[in-house]
């Protein structure tokens, strides 16, 4: 009955659904006709790719199972007797072998997957040379079937994977911060593999983890590490839960997602490049402002210098008068005064702008640090402020002007205590490292508003009250901080303190020369 029934097997498998079907929906259905319209009582297929060995068995009116056989080198013995074994009742076409009861046919899925297909007889003895030649046919016609859907799945596969890539490349040229655009990747990445609702995906770079939708860390892995630099900073990860390892990933797969680490490296590269120059910029005009500010408040404090000499020094000959009445005496002294605190705005100014000469000789920054510690020793005691001190005593020398030195850091200190109204903490560390000091000054105070921050340097800049301050301090610390080659950074959180970080540099810099 076999060669009756060739032409609707035929049928069955060139089918319009076959192509898109799933492999195993595909042999389900061959076998089903088989077994329902001839007098096989059982058969068997067998595939191999690779190491990769699979086997369908479907048994009569039985559910079909697949499963790989125990022995990985049983799938070539079968098919290596197909194509040499020979009996009595004649030669099998293509090299195969068979007898009444059985026939074991060899087929080509694709030059890399070879196939065998078993059939047993349902009575025994019901196979005959007429029938093999059929069974040939329809061999031949599942290995073409095969291979055209496997052609067909792979090209999908390609269009997905094309297709991720694309999006990726997309979301690289949004505008978007790096921890949203790999927000966005991680989630288009299960979809790019063959079986997307049993793939989730991982990304970690550099301590910070993005994941996909209910993702699961089971099953199989493949994983490519991302490079930045030459060095790697972190991985892209694949998941597919609850499938063995020969039949979790395909083999482009690992192409694919070696791909989207390379693309995710340039991406991140991008994005540190872009936020660096944007800082740069920042910095630039930051620093091109305080430099315009420099040169008026240069000019201002020349202006006003010989006016102020000659206000300060008739007040106090006028107050060496003698038949000065104590009224007058006294509105002399508060113009004096006055006088004597607009002159330290001004030495101040030049401070700033660099305009004050300065003598430079090797100088100890713990040295500076203790004599600025001691003066605010007696202020931090009355407000309750614990002074944390981690200096070195092995700091080594730099080339600076140590009462320069010591006001940058009273000024420091004063301004962490004033921020402490209420008490707190004042830590002070210093460090050697990369050929610069960098000391640190910590309070646990109330903080500095985010939009305040890129003001804080600026001449008469202040969030002090009235009388507490001229806002000239912090644009002091940077004038002579700058003036020394160094450079002063600061960040703060409100609500939890602000932190200055002064760089001085143990050598003098050619452009501080």
């Amino acid at each position: 009955m076999l060669h009756e029934n060739t032409a609707l097997l035929l049928r069955v498998l060139s089918s319009p659904s076959a192509a898109s079907e799933p492999r195993a929906s595909l042999l389900s259905r061959f076998a089903q006709a088989i077994l329902s319209t001839t007098v096989c009582g059982s058969l068997e297929v067998w595939l191999q790719e690779g190491e990769r060995t699979q086997r369908w068995c479907f048994p009569p009116g039985g559910e079909p199972s697949s499963l790989a056989p125990e022995a990985e080198g049983e799938l070539s013995e079968r098919l290596t007797e197909a194509l040499s074994l020979t009996t009595a009742a004649g030669v099998a076409p293509r090299g195969g072998s068979w007898t009444p009861d059985e026939v074991l046919l060899p087929f080509e899925v694709t030059p890399r997957v070879r196939g065998v297909l078993l059939l047993r007889s349902g009575p025994r003895g019901a196979f005959d040379a007429r029938a093999v030649e059929h069974a040939d046919l329809l061999a031949l016609a599942l290995g073409n079937e095969l291979g055209h859907q496997q052609t067909q799945a792979a090209l999908t596969e390609r269009v997905k994977e094309l297709t991720c890539v694309y999006q990726i490349a997309q979301i690289a040229a949004e505008p978007l911060p790096l921890h949203e655009a790999l927000e966005r990747i991680v989630e288009l990445l299960p979809a790019a593999w063959q079986e997307p609702e049993a793939t989730s995906a991982r990304i970690s770079v550099e301590g910070e983890t993005f994941r996909s939708a209910d993702f699961s860390a089971s099953g199989e892995v493949l994983r490519a590490p991302i490079l930045l630099g030459g060095q790697g900073a972190g991985w892209v990860e694949v998941f597919h839960a609850g499938c063995e390892a020969s039949a979790a990933f395909l083999p482009e797969e690992q192409h694919l997602i070696d791909a989207v680490a390379r693309e995710l490296a340039s991406l991140i590269e991008r994005k540190r490049a872009e936020a660096e120059r944007v800082r740069l910029q920042t910095q630039l005009h930051h620093t091109d402002r305080l430099a315009t500010i420099g040169l008026l408040a240069a000019g201002v404090a020349h202006e006003l210098n010989e006016p102020l000499a000659s206000v300060l020094g008739f007040a106090q000959l006028a107050a060496k008068a003698p038949e000065l009445e104590e009224s007058t005496r006294a509105d002399v002294e508060r113009v004096i005064k006055a006088a004597l605190y607009a002159r330290e705005i001004i030495r101040n100014l030049l401070v700033f702008s660099r305009q004050s000469p300065q003598r430079k000789v090797e100088a100890k920054v713990d040295a500076a640090l203790d004599q600025a510690i001691a003066l605010v020793e007696p202020r931090c005691a009355t407000a309750s402020v614990t002074i944390s001190r981690q200096v070195p005593a092995t700091l080594p020398p730099i080339q600076a002007d140590p009462s320069q030195l010591q006001q940058v850091f009273l000024n420091l200190l004063v301004n962490a205590v004033q921020a402490m109204p209420g008490g707190g903490v004042l830590e002070i560390s210093a460090r050697h490292e990369g050929g610069a000091i960098h000391v640190g000054v910590q309070d646990s105070g109330k903080g500095i508003a985010s939009e305040d921050l890129e003001r804080v340097f600026l001449p008469f800049f202040t969030t002090k009250d009235v009388g507490e301050g001229t806002g000239l301090g912090l644009s002091v610390v940077h004038g002579i901080v700058a003036a020394h080659g160094g450079s002063v950074a600061v960040t703060s959180e409100p609500g939890r303190g602000t932190r200055f970080e002064v760089s001085l540099p143990c050598s003098p810099s050619k452009e501080s020369e």
